[in-house]
């Protein structure tokens, strides 16, 4: 499993915007082979956004970082933003047996 967590800040008056596209948005990529959960949550101290994904595989993500609805995301949310994303990834791992 590969867990993807992306904090946006969006500018104050594209929010509306954003939250329009995201809707549609998580739609699409939650019908996409390997997409187990694609949620948008809003901070609840700031104005800030967290996208959080959860993938079946490493190669299930790898085949959405190469897709055209990945690609046309970018092109809409990047003058949305009112700062770079902050972007980690997580992959699932077993603990060895005792």
């Amino acid at each position: 499993m590969m867990v993807v967590r992306v904090g946006l800040e969006i500018a104050p008056d594209k929010e509306h915007d954003f939250l329009a596209y995201m809707r549609e948005e998580s739609a699409r990529v939650r019908l996409m082979p390997g997409c187990l959960r694609y949620e948008v949550f809003r901070s609840t101290d700031r104005s800030g956004f967290l996208l959080y994904e959860e993938w079946e595989s490493v190669d299930a993500f790898e085949q959405f970082k190469q897709s055209p609805t990945l690609k046309k995301s970018f092109s809409v949310l990047g003058p949305m933003l009112a700062g770079p994303p902050a972007t980690a990834y997580y992959r699932a791992y077993a603990e060895p047996s005792r």
